[in-house]
Parts: structure tokens; C-alpha cells; sequence
């Protein structure tokens, strides 16, 4: 299963219906797009003029993605806020 599809599908849906973080799921969104845009490829995806990495690889280069994206935005996401909403939503 691609990690755009894994990630941004599934992830995504789950933050955005199930827990009402429609923020966190557009973030996710863009920053796997910004690392496959920058040519990093999992093997199951990997093509012609793009760069093996591992997944534990592109797991760090979306981490990356994300804490530059916070930094870079007038309307950044506090983590440790998303992860606190996040349990309450799951204890209810």
C-alpha cells in the first residue's frame, strides 16, 4: 500500500470524520505531498529519477515537513494540544 495513499487517505480521513481535526488532516496532506514532491520514494512506489528511502526514512521526512511547516505558518499546530483533544475525543 503507498504511503500517499496510507497516509494521506486513511490518516487523514481518520483525524478529519472520526475526531473533527480537519487542521491536522490538511497538514498531513501537504506534508506527504511535499516529500514525495521532493522525489523520496518508499520501494512499493519507487520510479525512475526519485530516491529510495526507507519508511522509517520517510517518516522522518514527514516529521520534518510537519515541524517546518509550524514554523513557517501564522497558524501553526500545537502537537501537544492536538494529542491532549485527541484523548479526550477517545474517552467519550
Amino acid at each position: 500500500m503507498p504511503i500517499r495513499w496510507r497516509l494521506s487517505c486513511l490518516t487523514a480521513m481518520m483525524l478529519r470524520i472520526s475526531f473533527d481535526m480537519v487542521q491536522e488532516a490538511q497538514l498531513i496532506e501537504k506534508t506527504v505531498d511535499a516529500v514525495l514532491n521532493k522525489g523520496f520514494r518508499t520501494k512499493d512506489i519507487l520510479s525512475a529519477d526519485t530516491t529510495l528511502f526507507t519508511t522509517s526514512q520517510m517518516v522522518e521526512q514527514v516529521e520534518t515537513e510537519i515541524t517546518a511547516a509550524n514554523q513557517n505558518s501564522s497558524s501553526t499546530i500545537n502537537i501537544e494540544e492536538t494529542k491532549a483533544n485527541w484523548t479526550d475525543k477517545q474517552d467519550k
